[in-house]
């Protein structure tokens, strides 16, 4: 490495509990979570766009891009992450450092010597960005997939049209966020930081922690984290998958009513008091060692408010008069195989009619030949359902997409609008932000404001072209009104992302509406979801990174150049992979109960109701529905009780009632429920007790145990699909796994007999 220049001195702001803000207290947090992990000096001279960089980032974002793809298909969805790319691509590094020969073309060099932390993270940037799934592919395999929409007017290359347009135009939005979302001290950015300490940790980049605990290094204690948790994931994962989701109640009561709460498993109940031993499924929607504890007992109330209160509540009362809905399983009520009755079911995406019959979201059945509403069946088989969790998560929505723009509103107003008086002006994008960062950052050119501007008319005319011409059909002015809805949701939910880690998205939002305008319309209105719910996730994801150059200090060009590629490498990959695993795995996707490709369900399921029957048809003309989207109103009015309360009695603990994590219940339907007990228990010893009571070595070991974690764990999912014996062609797999009972015990079953009922 090249030598450390030190930086000026900036001294961090007092922080005053008495003021409305909340931006003093975010850096207040930002100081303590990010001291002695992020690094507080640069060399400027030291390389890191090279043909080392692109090298290495393009195999990893090719692995990457098609891997994720592949898996996205599972019952319980499952990622490569960056950290693998990151892992591997060091001792590589090393390596080109030794045989590459110097000189330079296209104004890269080749090999500038020794294999830099700079280089390493743009190469994790590259692949991390293609290993990302696009959420536009979901239209492709709703729209191709022959268990869905069948249309086989969609091919490859249309798609890959459709998927270039829709992951690009996020760059523009997220160049001109910075300065709300990077710039700023307080803006934290938790999710970026494991990598930083597994970067330094491979690169010995001194951040002043080693002095003040020393002991073990990083360097050991990522390798020791990665070894314990992949050895440890093999037995959920292969050879004892109930560790998955555990149902303690239903191992001490045989009480039915009980069983059926505590039931765990992907289309049983809502999982009360369960626990999980598989590390992939306690993060399904937050790393507990990566955010601030608030956060983890934000998330932890809302799941346990929503899924174990309200989603029974709703079951047993039957507010919406349902018939009885029925899953895959049923109940042993005399220990006895052959006297079975149906097991009740809470947790699934489906729709159903009148009968209680799941609803084909195809041209079979809710729709007609054009993919629109089939006016015949809707009448035969009106009025439709959901689980009783599958609404809660509508309601809780519906309220999130309220108490966003409230919260922040409320808590950030007055800097926002002073952030906007700046933009207009043209000021400097570090305008007012006092940070070590910000100074060490000045010594790298940007990119300016107008260009971002520029790109993003750009990329409107090349959606509307595509959306025109092919079968991801947009009215011709959805295009802009999809951008506005972005513009006006993308700084309150990246600042919600920035301080907490929890990403919500305009999925729910951008479906109503066109359901509004084009009722019965399915295909534009999956179009428009995935449209307007892109632009703001892909820039929210470009603006991490981009926070992430600002810790690390790399050149903001080269960042975007990074992410560019490695976006390119994603489409192509994705889109590739998709088509194989539709056309060429349909054995395993037809018949394994692992391989039920739930996300495409739900996403197809959504245009049903959103589109094919529409939100008028199935919420507002139906008694059963018409108070779910009355959420957005009641969520624009939570977030004034805690910042009343600090008006009267002033804490920055009222702040940390976040009504936006307290409505985001997403449910899992259609996955195991167990992402409550266990995540608040890691939460508890890591990011509370070692935090308050052992700050040092929080400091030093956290984030790159918790990094190691999910390499451990990604390691093992890729050698499990080696060990076992698969046939390439079915993907059929005959290793020691007996099949998906669930939580077997939960419906009156010992091992055997739940054997012998499944058949």
């Amino acid at each position: 490495m090249a030598d450390q220049k030190a930086a000026k001195d900036i001294e961090a702001a007092p922080v005053d509990s008495k003021k409305d803000g909340a931006r003093e207290w975010d850096a207040e947090l930002a100081d303590n979570f990010t001291g002695g992990v992020v690094p507080t000096t640069d060399d400027p001279d030291t390389p890191a766009l090279t043909w080392r960089t692109v090298i290495l980032g393009c195999i990893w974002a090719f692995f990457l891009g098609t891997c994720n793809t592949v898996f996205s298909f599972r019952t319980n969805s499952f990622s490569v992450s960056g950290g693998v790319a990151a892992l591997l691509a060091y001792p590589m590094g090393i390596f080109l450092a030794k045989v590459l020969p110097r000189g330079k073309f296209l104004g890269l060099d080749f090999n500038p010597g020794a294999f830099t932390i700079k280089e390493h993270i743009l190469i994790y940037v590259l692949a991390n960005t293609a290993g990302g799934r696009p959420y536009g592919i979901y239209n492709v395999t709703a729209q191709y997939f022959e268990k869905a929409m069948n249309n086989k007017e969609v091919n490859f290359w249309n798609s890959l049209a459709w998927i270039f347009c829709s992951q690009f135009i996020g760059y523009g939005l997220s160049g001109l966020c910075r300065r709300f979302l990077v710039k700023p001290k307080s803006m934290l950015w938790p999710s970026v930081l494991p990598n930083i300490a597994l970067f330094n940790s491979f690169h010995n980049l001194n951040t002043l922690t080693e002095d003040k605990y020393p002991g073990t290094s990083r360097y050991k204690a990522f390798w020791i984290a990665v070894g314990a948790m992949g050895l440890w994931h093999f037995l959920p994962n292969f050879f004892v998958t109930g560790m998955t989701s555990v149902a303690f109640l239903c191992l001490i009561t045989k009480d039915r009513t009980v069983n059926f709460l505590a039931s765990s498993r992907a289309s049983e109940g809502v999982g009360i008091l369960a626990v999980s031993f598989d590390w992939s499924v306690i993060t399904t929607y937050y790393n507990p060692m990566q955010i601030p504890f608030w956060a983890t007992l934000n998330y932890v109330f809302m799941l346990a408010f929503w899924g174990w209160i309200v989603a029974p509540i709703i079951y047993y009362t039957n507010p919406y008069n349902s018939p009885a809905l029925t899953g895959l399983y049923t109940y042993n009520d005399n220990e006895n195989v052959t006297l079975r009755s149906p097991f009740g079911i809470m947790n699934k995406q489906s729709i159903y009619n009148n009968k209680g019959k799941a609803v084909k979201v195809d041209p079979t059945a809710l729709l007609d030949k054009s993919y629109n509403l089939n006016e015949t069946y809707y009448e035969k088989n009106k009025p439709f359902f959901l689980t009783a969790s599958f609404s809660t998560n509508y309601f809780a929505s519906f309220i999130l997409l309220g108490a966003v723009l409230s919260h922040i509103g409320l808590w950030y107003g007055k800097e926002l609008g002073k952030q906007l008086k700046d933009l207009i002006q043209n000021k400097r994008l570090d305008e007012g932000q006092k940070d070590i960062h910000n100074e060490l950052m000045k010594s790298y050119s940007d990119i300016p404001e107008w260009m971002y501007g520029v790109y993003l008319v750009v990329m409107f005319v090349l959606v509307s072209v595509v959306t025109q011409l092919t079968p991801f059909k947009l009215p011709i002015w959805a295009p802009i009104f999809g951008f506005i809805l972005a513009l006006l949701y993308v700084v309150p939910i990246g600042i919600l992302t920035a301080v907490s880690g929890y990403q919500p998205g305009l999925n729910i939002i951008t479906q109503m509406i066109m359901g509004f305008i084009l009722p019965g319309r399915t295909i534009e209105n999956m179009v428009f979801k995935s449209y307007g719910y892109n632009i703001m996730i892909q820039a929210l994801d470009l603006t991490a990174d981009l926070k992430l150059a600002h810790y690390m200090h790399i050149s903001p060009i080269s960042m975007v150049f990074a992410q560019g590629l490695g976006t390119l490498f994603g489409v192509l990959c994705n889109t590739g992979a998709t088509f194989y695993v539709m056309d060429n795995m349909k054995n395993l996707l037809y018949n394994d109960p692992n391989w039920s490709y739930n996300i495409v369900l739900t996403f197809l399921n959504a245009g049903g109701i959103w589109g094919a029957i529409s939100p008028y048809r199935f919420f507002i003309a139906s008694h059963y529905w018409f108070f779910i989207p009355l959420g957005i109103p009641l969520g624009m009015l939570l977030p004034f009780i805690p910042w009343l309360l600090n008006k009267a009695f002033p804490s920055k603990y009222w702040y940390l009632i976040n009504f936006p994590i307290l409505c985001a219940f997403q449910g899992g339907q259609g996955r195991d429920a167990a992402h409550v007990v266990t995540p608040l228990i890691v939460g508890l010893i890591t990011n509370y007790w070692l935090f308050n009571k052992h700050k040092p070595f929080w400091t030093k070991y956290n984030f790159v145990i918790a990094i190691g974690f999910d390499v451990g764990i990604a390691i093992t999912t890729i050698l499990c699909a080696i060990l076992v014996n698969i046939d390439p062609k079915t993907f059929h797999i005959t290793g020691p796994q007996q099949g998906d009972l669930g939580t077997y015990y939960c419906h009156g079953d010992d091992y055997s007999s739940a054997l012998a009922a499944s058949g």
